[in-house]
């Protein structure tokens, strides 16, 4: 199996390790480092459709399982560290942004069993990298922009 030819800054946790940010700093560190890991995950979903061309079952479960693990934990930060505070800002964005997570986590769940059942669809693998990039976009021009540097407290 082929590595991602992106690899993780210093400041990147491995795969499963929370991504933490310190008690009474602010958030613009962890928005970088988000914002950074949206082309890690881009790159990491790259290699499984990689993988399905090549057909190698095993290489693939491995990239899936490698980016549930990224992905998981770099959603989870979102919802932990920047949403709450997010959605009392704009609401109607942060709950799209959550109904995304639920398909991201939904799809790649489906991924897993598609390929233990060699139903892995480049096409579909596609669609998932255009939703994925558009998802990425979206977070950068309204959930990091505010939490990068939310208004000011009245």
């Amino acid at each position: 199996m082929s590595s991602p030819s992106v690899s993780p800054r210093a400041s990147h946790p491995a795969p499963g390790e929370r991504i933490a940010v310190p008690p009474g700093q602010d958030l613009a560190a962890a928005v970088a480092l988000l914002r950074d890991d949206h082309a890690l995950l881009t790159t990491l979903a790259e290699s499984i459709l990689k993988e399905v061309a090549e057909g190698d079952r095993d290489d693939c479960a491995h990239a899936i399982t490698t980016l549930q693990q990224r992905l998981a934990e770099h959603l989870d930060t979102e919802e932990r560290e920047l949403i709450p505070s997010y959605a009392r800002h704009d609401p109607k964005d942060a709950a799209r942004i959550l109904d995304e997570h639920a398909a991201i986590r939904k799809t790649l769940a489906n991924l897993d069993v598609e390929n233990d059942l060699h139903l892995v669809r480049a096409e579909a693998l596609r669609s998932f990298l255009v939703a994925l990039r558009a998802h990425a976009a979206r977070e950068n021009g309204g959930l990091y922009r505010f939490a990068a540097s939310p208004p000011a407290p009245r």
